[in-house]
């Protein structure tokens, strides 16, 4: 656990801050259970009639039912049918949405998780390409892509006449949005969401993918592959939610950076983009 700060400290004086649902962490440690089975995993979801729903609602979307007659009826049936990694994702997703019901006037949720969804899952596509000796899980791809901008939502929730005085500098002085959120907070975004991962327990791969996705290089040497891939990510989307072949050009020292051929690149963009897609009507199920 790494020490206290005065972002942490911070953070802990609001009374507000939600605390990570106990089924998150319930469900989490079913999935990393090598043993787990479909039935185990419906075990933990049987207290979260919602988030049963959820993957009911999922499962028998035309994204995954495709021509199937046949209705998913039982959490069992929905992970079976959605095999456990997309479960997993599925039900971390559903749950740190369901954490910030509510938009700020100064964000959009569902634009902000929208893209959050779309770099979650082309940062899981871009860890197939890590290199052998990279050592984090590749579940730890989608949940730092998932959650890389979280500290941008507890920011606008819970200090949000700062945050609109950072956004207010950062377009009166032309300065980057990180250094107006320290002139203003004293901590930028990517900072309060690394306290956030602290808080919650998270993964300390997380944690530091969070912390430096826009400074991928100063990131301990253990999780800096996954930093480079969400970094990465989040720049080929940055600003949208979908990517185009142009967008190999755009980062080029950074894709050789990670290893990747040219080829490799067209590859993943076409993957990426089709994950998007995804995205998009995932978001749209679980906002709707």
């Amino acid at each position: 656990m790494a020490p206290p700060t005065d972002t942490l400290r911070m953070l802990q004086s609001v009374k507000a801050l939600p605390s990570l649902p106990e089924i998150i962490i319930l469900v989490e440690k079913v999935f990393s259970n090598p043993n787990a089975s479909a039935q185990m995993v419906a075990a933990v979801l049987d207290d979260d009639p919602s988030m049963v729903t959820q993957l009911l609602r999922v499962a028998n979307s035309a994204l995954y039912a495709g021509a199937s007659p046949q209705q998913c009826q039982t959490a069992v049936d929905a992970v079976t049918r959605l095999g456990f990694r997309e479960a997993r994702n599925i039900c971390l997703a559903t749950g740190v949405v369901r954490m910030f019901p509510s938009d700020g006037p100064a964000v959009n949720l569902r634009a902000f998780w929208r893209r959050s969804l779309v770099v979650a899952n082309a940062s899981h596509e871009l860890a197939s390409y890590a290199p052998p000796e990279a050592t984090v899980e590749r579940a730890a791809y989608y949940t730092g892509g998932l959650l890389h901008d979280i500290g941008v939502i507890a920011m606008e929730q819970f200090f949000h006449e700062e945050f609109l005085r950072s956004r207010e500098l950062a377009k009166e002085e032309g300065m980057p949005i990180v250094e107006a959120e320290r002139e203003v907070l004293g901590a930028d975004h990517c900072e309060v969401g690394e306290e956030l991962a602290w808080l919650w327990r998270l993964p300390a791969s997380v944690a530091a993918a969070i912390r430096h996705h826009h400074d991928p290089e100063q990131c301990p040497p253990e999780y800096i592959d996954l930093a480079r891939r969400v970094h990465v990510v989040v720049k080929v989307f940055d600003g949208n939610d979908s990517c185009s072949p142009d967008d190999k050009d755009v980062i080029d020292e950074e894709w050789r950076t990670l290893g990747l051929s040219g080829r490799d690149v067209l590859m993943f963009l076409a993957l990426a983009s089709e994950q998007a897609e995804k995205s998009k009507v995932f978001e749209s199920l679980l906002s709707g």
